[in-house]
């Protein structure tokens, strides 16, 4: 029997203190680099309320927008806001 399930990527969670808003504001795009490059595909953000995750894999993201699209609210702040 051929083993065809995908193993589930594990996620590493990154403490956004209030230390580091103006390493956000001041260049968000290498905050996003940085946090890839050192904590892998898959991160998330506690921020209190709210869950955030950064995909870094093109796996990953074909899977949350393309595959399984349906089980994923892009109703966000963030989408909304770049829409």
């Amino acid at each position: 029997m051929i083993d065809t399930a995908v193993s589930k990527p594990t996620c590493k969670a990154v403490n956004l203190s209030p230390l580091r808003i103006p390493e956000i504001q001041g260049n968000p795009l290498a905050f996003l680099q940085r946090n890839a490059a050192e904590h892998g595909d898959f991160i998330h953000y506690p921020l209190g309320l709210w869950e955030v995750f950064q995909l870094n894999h093109p796996d990953l993201i074909e899977h949350v927008l393309v595959t399984n699209q349906r089980n994923y609210s892009k109703n966000t702040v963030q989408y909304n806001t770049l829409a």
